[in-house]
């Protein structure tokens, strides 16, 4: 398990995630990437504008195989994933990555959304 990036050799833009089965997920990334389904749409157009050529895939850190207690790995993993993200400049415009936004945030949209719906109902 661990985190890895995809990076855009000529602009240094990249893509960082991470997995449990990091070879698993490297290779998952590279099918998607060259069958066109990528979910990320910036990577997958500059994939398909430049090819697999311009891109390298690289780990960045690889984590012993965990013991039988796997409570709480894929939320450990996200904090090196954001550790990396940060760390990398990998969020738009330098990077593939969308900012994740907090739970506090997600909360106030919500709230903001409700409210804005409440005083302008639809007739």
């Amino acid at each position: 398990m661990g985190v890895f990036k995809i990076e855009h050799i000529e602009s240094g833009k990249v893509f960082v995630a991470s997995g449990r089965n990091l070879r698993g997920i490297m290779n998952s990334h590279r099918f998607q990437l060259k069958s066109g389904t990528h979910k990320n749409y910036a990577l997958q157009t500059d994939w398909n504008q430049f090819g697999e050529g311009a891109f390298e895939i690289e780990i960045l850190e690889d984590f012993p195989p965990p013991d039988l207690d796997t409570a709480g790995l894929n939320s450990e993993l996200l904090v090196f994933e954001d550790l990396w993200i940060e760390k990398l400049g990998a969020t738009a415009p330098k990077g593939y990555n969308e900012r994740r936004i907090s739970r506090a945030e997600r909360i106030k949209r919500i709230s903001d959304d409700r409210k804005r719906r409440y005083e302008n109902p639809k007739v």
